[in-house]
């Protein structure tokens, strides 16, 4: 009955099921290897908790990009999404990087504090490397390059880079999948167009470029629902058509009402 009381929260079995299940009679080298696991689980354990606590100095002992070394890290709440992560950090990552980056990443839908970590670590927090967001979304091997020949388009893909922040950006990209959010609706349209793995990489372009623009200015973060997303969609692609219907020499018009139509 002990140990059916740590069952998890999300579990469906009632604690005697458990206790029952967990009732048997256990030999003595099954014993033993269970404490030797528990014994690996705990160093484990201790090894990560003492590398998140060098990780935190090593963030407070950098100075933050106003300038300022002793700036207290904003008041935000951990990582959203990483509370019940087995790889959370047992600091406020979240917190420590907005103070030293002079914006808040985790903001951003997809991206975790581990995510920031891993970015910010390939990239750094200097943006002047980079002349464009498009000279950096090169350099992370998100944009595409055409191979043309006589002008025609042959072949378009994307450079295989080893970078741990084109992994990064992708694995935000997946997590915004299903999300009601602007990258969510971009990622579903660009699906339908191209399938899954190239939407994958244009979702994760599309963020690389907004955490440019952000690490750049240092501009807070306003998120966008997929119904404002799908609305700007739709006025683009209205003026689109209305300049090309004006080259042409026809007037665009919105069609008439099914209730106006004539009776057949």
């Amino acid at each position: 009955m002990t140990l059916a009381q740590f069952r998890n929260a999300a579990c469906k079995s009632s604690l005697e099921t458990i206790a029952k299940a967990l009732t048997g009679t256990w030999k003595e080298e099954q014993l033993f290897v269970l404490q030797q696991a528990l014994a690996l689980y705990d160093a484990y354990t201790a090894q990560l908790a003492t590398c998140d606590a060098r990780i935190e100095q090593a963030l407070q002992a950098m100075e933050s990009r106003s300038g300022d070394p002793h700036a207290p890290p904003p008041d935000l709440p951990p990582a959203k999404g990483e509370s019940n992560s087995k790889n959370r950090a047992s600091f406020n990552a979240r917190a420590q990087f907005a103070r030293l980056l002079g914006v808040d990443l985790v903001a951003v839908t997809g991206i975790s504090g581990g995510l920031v970590q891993t970015i910010i670590s390939e990239i750094g927090t200097d943006m002047s490397r980079f002349p464009s967001e498009k000279h950096f979304c090169s350099w992370l091997g998100l944009a595409p390059r055409n191979d043309s020949s006589g002008g025609k388009v042959l072949r378009s893909r994307t450079m295989k880079v080893a970078s741990r922040a084109n992994q990064a950006f992708r694995m935000a990209a997946q997590a915004v999948s299903r999300t009601d959010t602007a990258f969510g609706a971009y990622y579903r349209a660009m699906r339908a167009r191209k399938g899954p793995q190239q939407a994958i990489v244009a979702t994760a372009h599309k963020i690389a470029r907004t955490v440019y623009r952000l690490l750049k200015t240092g501009e807070a973060y306003v998120a966008q629902s997929a119904g404002e997303y799908e609305e700007q969609r739709r006025e683009r692609e209205l003026r689109q058509l209305t300049r090309r219907a004006q080259k042409l020499g026809y007037t665009l018009a919105p069609a008439p009402a099914l209730s106006a139509l004539p009776a057949a």
